[in-house]
């Protein structure tokens, strides 16, 4: 998302709102490719999203997302005030979490209509819910691609982004290179080959059914799906509609910060919340 990430209020629930210039038309473009990729998701493992404010009087705009009061996945595995706890964590709870997040990007890979790439697959780019619950964020750098012309080789580099995650949430150590994964131990045999097929291929299914499989086996059987229960269902916001925050300042405001009647509340800093969807 934006640079900044303050926590504000939007019709009485908290939210997060990532803050973007009005002034920037790249950071604009951005700003709206990230809303309509997320306009279009609904999937447990993806943020959801709720709409845009944005003030002419402060030439800022904002995203409004679905507010974690825990932290990203890397702070869970690389921060010394969280790393002891994920130790901790049976070996059940990292296949779990690999596979919310290949579920997500296999989601977005398999739209029927419109393909969302999201081109910064990072740990920092997953919120943890809960200590068993990750969302796929940080989508201001995704490319949309009708389905029958998304390029092959954005698919693979969304993949390899992915399996190098996968191979950091198993090891806790963060890789450049493929086949420093490969040969990392402490990562199952069958995951390793659901990488390489998944690397060859494009598709993502045989790394999901191999971190099923692990999943099942380190937890004796009765693995979760971690997914949030107390969510409302998930639905596309379609009803939502971008105006163009560079264009007319005559136009009707989607949402005003500086208006009277807005239901938004301006954002307020907040330690807890403030760069959960910077970049790594």
């Amino acid at each position: 998302g934006g640079a900044l990430v303050w926590k504000a209020q939007f019709r009485g629930m908290d939210v997060a709102a990532c803050e973007y210039s009005a002034r920037s038309e790249e950071e604009m473009r951005r700003m709206e490719q990230e809303g309509t990729a997320l306009q279009r998701s609904a999937h447990p493992n993806v943020v959801r999203f709720f709409g845009i404010c944005y003030s002419r009087e402060r030439g800022l705009a904002w995203n409004l997302l679905e507010l974690s009061h825990l932290y990203t996945l890397q702070a869970y595995i690389h921060d010394r005030r969280h790393q002891a706890v994920y130790c901790l964590r049976p070996k059940s709870t990292r296949a779990s979490l690999a596979l919310q997040v290949v579920h997500a990007v296999n989601y977005l890979h398999t739209l029927e209509d419109i393909v969302i790439i999201h081109g910064e697959i990072r740990s920092s780019s997953a919120l943890l819910f809960s200590k068993d619950l990750v969302k796929l964020c940080n989508f201001s750098h995704c490319r949309l691609y009708r389905s029958e012309e998304v390029p092959k080789e954005a698919v693979i580099s969304d993949v390899r982004d992915l399996v190098l995650l996968v191979g950091e949430i198993f090891s806790r150590r963060v890789f450049d290179r493929l086949e420093e994964v490969y040969v990392q131990g402490g990562i199952p045999r069958q995951v390793v080959i659901g990488m390489r097929r998944a690397m060859g291929s494009g598709s993502l299914e045989e790394l999901c059914a191999a971190l099923e499989t692990t999943r099942e086996s380190f937890s004796g059987g009765g693995g979760s799906d971690a997914r949030d229960s107390r969510s409302p269902a998930f639905e596309p916001r379609s009803s939502l509609h971008f105006a163009s925050l560079v264009q007319s300042a005559d136009g009707p405001d989607p949402v005003n910060f500086d208006s009277d009647d807005s239901p938004c509340t301006r954002p307020r800093a907040s330690s807890d919340t403030e760069g959960h969807f910077s970049n790594r």
